[in-house]
């Protein structure tokens, strides 16, 4: 719960020590009835089961998060200096051609939106689902596909799916 007025906004951080993956929630969750959150808790267990665990943001950060959490990705340690600048400096169309002109691969990509998308999660609980895994082999397809041909499957790059 908030303390104060909008202007003057406390939140109250819930660490969520019984999930592998804690997020930074200002605001309590409403309780549903017990088939809710038996549910509930079940995809909650089904979602944070097997994350690497450096993909996870020190239990500290989130307890005691910033004011301003937008930094956090860049200083977490979770992310290379590679995969920063392939998630924040770069568009999908400069990244497709980077790829092409092997720069970064494909798999150098999906795995930088994968823990960049974590991270996110970790900081304002917007995911529902996370594939890296299906992300990661479809991004080896195609650089097996640049690899093999020396050149892209332009459909396949064109419609790069977001991580």
């Amino acid at each position: 719960m908030a303390i104060g007025n909008a202007a003057t906004l406390t939140p109250q951080i819930d660490v969520n020590k019984e999930r592998a993956v804690p997020v930074i929630q200002t605001f309590p969750v409403p309780a549903g009835d017990a088939a809710f959150e038996k549910t509930r808790r079940h995809l909650i267990n089904q979602f944070d089961a097997g994350r690497p665990q450096d993909y996870i943001i020190a239990r500290h950060v989130i307890g005691h998060p910033p004011t301003d959490v937008t930094k956090i990705p860049r200083s977490c340690g979770i992310l290379s200096a590679e995969e920063i600048a392939i998630t924040a400096v770069f568009d999908a169309v400069d990244l497709a051609k980077a790829i092409a002109q092997r720069k970064y691969t494909a798999v150098a990509v999906a795995t930088a939106f994968s823990k960049r998308a974590i991270i996110c999660h970790q900081i304002s609980n917007c995911l529902t689902q996370w594939f890296p895994e299906e992300a990661i082999k479809q991004a080896q397809l195609l650089d097996d596909h640049l690899e093999i041909n020396m050149d892209t499957p332009s459909d396949h790059y064109t419609e790069f799916q977001s991580v």
